[in-house]
């Protein structure tokens, strides 16, 4: 290996740092950045490659809105309307998640079950568990699952403060990792 190509191979690892940083960062998503009564299918999608889509062929639209429906609507108390219908949440390629958390908050019309299903999948789509919630009964819910790829959401509730970390791609990794060998090969070359 000449010496122009590990200059090049590790100004290309080094090019990944800044990716490697971001794609670690925590997604906390509120809901209070858009305006309530948004469609937000894909308002997260640049930030986070983040998906929203409903369970529902002839609206598969999602919206973030009060679940007080406030008589003025004010931004801050915005959570995912979850009421009509099963939320699909999709992680892009790329973007696989570790754990996840979020706040259900009961739809104040009197709808939920005491036993709902969140279910959990990998990148190939299998099935990586469920977390049974109170949908009647505020709270935060957690798991620890590993390499989220799509989470389903349960009708008939609001969801708020989703809250994820996010995974670097294997990928970026074996750049950084070939990086930092052509570092130490350029290193031990230059010591002869």
């Amino acid at each position: 290996m000449n010496k122009t190509s590990l200059l090049f191979l590790t100004a290309g690892a080094l090019g990944v740092l800044p990716t490697l940083a971001s794609a670690q960062t925590d997604v906390n998503i509120t809901f209070n950045d858009v305006a309530p009564g948004s469609q937000i299918n894909t308002a997260y999608q640049s930030q986070y490659n983040l998906t929203f889509v409903a369970d529902d062929t002839l609206n598969p639209a999602v919206y973030a809105d009060n679940p007080g429906l406030p008589a003025s609507p004010v931004a801050s108390d915005n959570a995912l309307v979850g009421i009509f219908s099963r939320t699909f949440l999709y992680l892009g390629p790329g973007s696989y998640a570790n754990g996840f958390q979020f706040d259900v908050v009961p739809d104040p019309a009197g709808f939920g079950s005491t036993s709902a299903p969140v279910e959990f999948f990998d990148t190939a789509f299998n099935s990586l568990g469920l977390l049974t919630i109170d949908e009647t009964v505020a709270g935060t819910y957690s798991v620890p699952f590993q390499g989220i790829q799509a989470v389903i959401l349960p009708a008939d509730v609001y969801f708020d403060n989703l809250r994820t970390q996010a995974v670097p791609e294997p990928g970026a990794l074996a750049i950084l990792g070939a990086g930092g060998l052509a570092l130490t090969l350029l290193q031990r070359r230059k010591r002869r």
